[in-house]
């Protein structure tokens, strides 16, 4: 992980802890959680002049937060998305790849809502790692990048309980891979614990 990256998200953690500190005479009850999703993905690959290509395929995160304030918060979270296949015919030459993004990412959290429904929103840098494996004629290539950028999403909560929630959530990752954006989408639904 680069030092830029890890300044940024070092960053976004003390705005919303200095945020949480000037709310400190708010309590919230359960203020920590940790959670565990699944869902889709899907990449904006070029499919240009391929035969195939999938840019969809299954997603999953684990995350952790915490709530400084009953409507403002953190949370980091380690997602991954499985290998898409694309294929191609080159000059005549069959070719195969497959594309897979994982990623760290810590985002602030601003959330609302009453009765058993919530909303919430959020905006962070994630730190990720995207890549792309390609055999043309047997002969097996491919790159991986690393690039750290901003990252958004929001979703829909119910409370199933005192201290259990449901999420259904969007998020929007941009990575980098041979020089070019490739923006990440995530749709996934989970479940989470408060302590």
């Amino acid at each position: 992980m680069s030092r830029s990256v890890l300044a940024r998200m070092g960053l976004v953690l003390a705005l919303f802890s200095a945020a949480g500190l000037a709310q400190a005479q708010t309590t919230v009850a359960q203020p920590g959680y940790i959670g565990i999703s699944g869902g889709q993905s899907r990449a904006d690959l070029d499919c240009s002049n391929t035969t195939t290509c999938d840019r969809s395929d299954s997603a999953w995160k684990i995350f952790g937060g915490y709530m400084f304030h009953p409507n403002f918060g953190v949370q980091a979270e380690y997602l991954g998305q499985t290998k898409s296949p694309i294929a191609a015919t080159v000059g005549g030459v069959p070719s195969s790849g497959e594309f897979r993004h994982e990623g760290l990412g810590l985002y602030g959290l601003a959330t609302g809502g009453s009765g058993i429904w919530s909303v919430f929103g959020k905006a962070g840098v994630v730190s990720s790692r995207t890549q792309g494996a390609a055999r043309v004629a047997d002969l097996p290539g491919g790159a991986s990048e690393d690039s750290g950028r901003l990252a958004w999403g929001g979703g829909v909560g119910i409370k199933l309980g005192r201290n259990f929630e449901g999420r259904i959530e969007f998020e929007r990752v941009r990575s980098r891979l041979l020089g070019q954006n490739v923006d990440v989408d995530f749709v996934t639904a989970g479940l989470l614990a408060r302590f």
